[in-house]
């Protein structure tokens, strides 16, 4: 699906590449009132997740675990087996 045009695509982008090896793992997590969060965890250890409102990585709040369908200490096993 292309993010632009919300249109199902049967070709890659010109600029897709194969070989490409991706920096960052996210990790999309639903909190208890059905919002969907996109995370990462970050050089540091930091699970950081997207403010869309303010266009920037913030830390994911202590409390926001208590949210999740998982614990702090599952999200953070689950992001360093995809690593």
């Amino acid at each position: 699906m292309n993010k632009r045009t919300g249109q199902t695509q049967s070709t890659a982008p010109p600029n897709y590449h194969e070989e490409r090896v991706e920096e960052r793992q996210f990790d999309y997590i639903s909190l208890e009132d059905g919002t969907e969060v996109t995370t990462y965890i970050d050089d540091q250890g930091q699970r950081m997740y997207m403010d869309w409102d303010l266009s920037t990585w913030q830390p994911f709040p202590d409390e926001w675990y208590a949210a999740s369908s998982m614990s702090k200490v599952q999200l953070t096993l689950h992001s360093s087996h995809f690593r």
